[in-house]
């Protein structure tokens, strides 16, 4: 399961693809962080009979790209769903636009990568210091490229049925979200997608000098997930900011 984050001028995030969560509040574990925050975005009580708790993934440090200050913890929670029918889904329109069930073959088998184009300066600085040099430090050392997998609209179970600005954009699954699904992935047996996500730089000497010195970093792997028979099961990542 994917959602598709609201569509607002304020969020920084509005029309990513990610999974249901968010930030934890005093007192909560991770585990109740997360199951919170599912039942009050999409309506579903992970704790009902109608869902098993399969296990955690690694844990990620999300850093600041320049200084590499830790910004937050991220932590990944997998529930597979007992039912073939999901139980009914509420919508928090405030938060939420739309959801999707993904079938995995669609995103081990993707021939579709659509880039998605920053500027480094953007990336690396706070918008009153991009003010002044971002336009010399992009003719300087250019921008680059993340890529993602489109989410066909086909997969879509229910959406709020605002209706969205047409100038909005609708990013593909990449990042953060592409890296935690790669990780589940590669624990149900399949070949690593995200590294296929990986950044590319327009300037083909930076572009160089980045791969030369990520030459030979272990790539975080994930803990032990109990494995059984989910290929086919329908499964709900969800996330807890710490």
């Amino acid at each position: 399961m994917f959602i598709r984050r609201a569509f607002s001028p304020r969020d920084r995030w509005s029309g990513h693809i990610a999974f249901p969560g968010g930030k934890q509040d005093k007192g909560e574990t991770d585990r109740e962080t997360v199951e919170r925050e599912t039942l009050e975005e999409i309506g579903l009580d992970l704790k009902s009979k109608d869902f098993q708790y399969l296990g955690r993934l690694n844990d990620r440090d999300v850093k600041a790209p320049a200084s590499r200050r830790t910004l937050m913890v991220l932590c990944c929670f997998i529930y597979i769903q007992l039912n073939h029918n999901t139980p009914t889904m509420t919508l928090n329109e405030d938060e939420i636009q739309s959801i999707y069930w993904v079938p995995i073959t669609n995103l081990v088998d993707s021939k579709v990568w659509e880039p998605i184009y920053f500027n480094i300066s953007n990336h690396l600085f706070p918008k009153q210091v991009n003010a002044l040099i971002g336009g010399f430090l992009e003719a300087a050392v250019g921008g680059f490229s993340f890529f993602g997998i489109p989410i066909d609209e086909s997969y879509c179970e229910i959406s709020t049925g605002k209706q969205v600005n047409l100038t909005a954009k609708k990013y593909p699954l990449w990042g953060l979200t592409l890296w935690m699904t790669s990780d589940l992935l590669t624990l149900m047996g399949y070949s690593p997608i995200a590294h296929k996500g990986s950044p590319r730089y327009s300037s083909w000497d930076v572009d160089g000098m980045i791969s030369l010195l990520s030459l030979g970093k272990p790539r975080q792997l994930c803990t032990w997930l109990d494995r059984s028979n989910i290929r086919y099961s329908k499964l709900i990542l969800t996330a807890v900011v710490d």
